[in-house]
């Protein structure tokens, strides 16, 4: 009899161990700081860097920056020596709080940092076309599910709406799995006479499983300068 039970208890612990052999690992969380991005002398890479002869004008269009199924899109065109035009990403290490206007385009404003890290600059270039084409984009080479990121604002755009005041200014998060849209999160970065001075840490559960997500300024002032900054973005896949 001892030696049944004995049979029996080994064949329920090969049993559960088994069991355990077969259960599915968790899902890693993948954090994308910007750490290991390469910025030039001036602090900040953008699509002219990347740029190449097209037709007589530099032109670049594609991954500005690359981590784990993570891609960030960029735009550069100078329109054959004319003008340099930007939008969608580039990356920065850039924390000047004071500058005006298009030559501090890349800085982040927070009060609270410490001028070390890197992050990625967003323009949303508006009054370009239909659909989402010059939107700010992450594209992904899997199914991923965005878990959070921290999004601040851009030292040009801080400094505009809080001279400006009466600007409500944020950003429209949108989950894309495919073409089929997945959800969309909104986040005040000045409303209420009140304009963010830090970087903010927004939840992205509600996007689901997304293949890429697009981002979307929206102000009621058309002269504001559509920038933003975010950092930190963690998803799992």
């Amino acid at each position: 009899m001892k030696k049944l039970l004995l049979l029996a208890f080994a064949a329920f612990a090969f049993a559960a161990c088994s069991d355990d052999d077969k259960m599915p690992t968790p899902p890693q969380l993948e954090t994308i700081s910007f750490s290991e991005v390469e910025l030039g002398s001036d602090g900040y890479l953008w699509g002219k860097t990347l740029a190449t002869d097209v037709d007589g004008s530099l032109e670049f269009e594609g991954v500005i920056y690359k981590e784990g199924s993570a891609s960030f899109l960029s735009y550069f065109s100078d329109f054959g020596g004319v003008w340099d035009t930007w939008c969608k990403f580039a990356m920065s290490a850039c924390h000047d709080k004071t500058t005006f206007g298009t030559d501090n385009q890349f800085s982040v404003y927070t009060t609270a940092d410490d001028g070390q890290n890197k992050f990625a600059v967003a323009y949303d270039m508006k009054g370009m076309g239909p659909g989402y084409t010059f939107n700010p984009a992450i594209e992904f080479s899997t199914v991923v599910t965005p878990v959070s990121l921290r999004i601040a604002n851009n030292t040009w755009t801080y400094l505009y709406l809080t001279a400006t005041k009466y600007s409500d200014f944020s950003v429209a998060i949108i989950g894309f799995n495919g073409e089929t849209e997945t959800g969309t999160i909104e986040v005040p970065l000045a409303s209420d006479n009140k304009v963010v001075a830090d970087w903010k840490t927004v939840g992205l559960d509600k996007l689901g499983a997304v293949t890429k997500i697009v981002f979307s300024v929206e102000c009621d002032d058309v002269m504001a300068p559509t920038y933003f900054c975010i950092d930190d973005f963690a998803y799992t896949e």
